[in-house]
Parts: structure tokens; C-alpha cells; sequence
């Protein structure tokens, strides 16, 4: 399943349901609100993770894909509350994970959702459910 979203991160955040993301990979925040913090907090399974990586050091493909299958099971929930260009999304396509990316930037969102149903269409996990709610 991939669910990207587009807007108000914290907005967007409260639709996520309780415990179910196993990993959090994002850019570091530049300046979170303590409310964006609690509803992480609120959204991440008791077992899960958070990775914060820096936003002027892109990540090849492979090193997020390592770090998603270090930190999730096949199947598991993977969140980006900065997606930008997908590249998290993608490596989520590329190792059977569920993704989860919130954007607020419209243009960035629709090149992360080309790549990442792209990506998918690979190996075919596409859902078109939730895009862009």
C-alpha cells in the first residue's frame, strides 16, 4: 500500500492511525512543532524506529533501502513527513514495504508519486487507494 498526502504535515499526521508505523525516515525538521513530535510519538509502534537523515546529503537508493529492511519487516509501515522527491517512497516500493509520505509542496508530490508508482509498478504493489487525500 502507498499513501502519499499532500498539506499540513500535523493535519496529516492525526489521520495515521495509533502504533502503526515501524520506521520513520525522513530530513531532519528544520523547526517541528512539539505538537508534529507527539503525534510521531503517537504513531510509531512500540518497537518501532525513527531515522532522521540530512536533507543536503541525499541517500543513494540502495542505503535507504538497507535501512528500511534493517528497521521493518516485509509488509511494514514506513513514514516520510517530508517525502520531497519520494526517494524514501520508492526504496518502500523496491523492498515490499508499506509507504506512507507526506509532502506539502503540490510539484514535489506529484514527481514523488510518479516515481514511486513507478517504482512499484516494478513490482507490482501499486494501490491507488488514499492518493493524495
Amino acid at each position: 500500500m502507498i499513501h502519499l498526502m499532500t498539506g499540513d504535515v500535523l493535519e496529516r499526521l492525526r489521520r495515521i492511525p495509533s502504533k502503526s508505523v515501524e520506521l520513520i525516515l525522513t530530513d531532519i525538521p528544520a523547526a517541528p512543532r512539539e505538537a508534529v513530535w507527539a503525534e510521531l510519538e503517537r504513531v510509531i509502534s512500540p518497537s518501532g524506529a525513527a531515522v532522521m537523515v540530512s536533507a543536503l546529503v541525499p541517500l543513494p537508493a540502495a542505503i535507504l533501502e538497507q535501512i528500511i529492511q534493517a528497521y521493518t519487516g516485509v509488509g511494514g509501515t514506513v513514514l516520510d513527513f517530508s517525502m520531497g522527491a519520494g526517494e524514501t517512497g520508492v526504496a518502500c516500493a523496491n523492498t515490499g514495504r508499506r509507504f506512507v509520505g507526506i509532502e506539502h509542496d503540490l510539484g514535489d508530490a506529484k514527481t514523488a508519486q510518479e516515481d514511486i508508482w513507478a517504482a512499484a509498478a516494478q513490482v507490482r504493489t501499486v494501490s491507488s487507494a488514499g492518493v493524495f487525500s
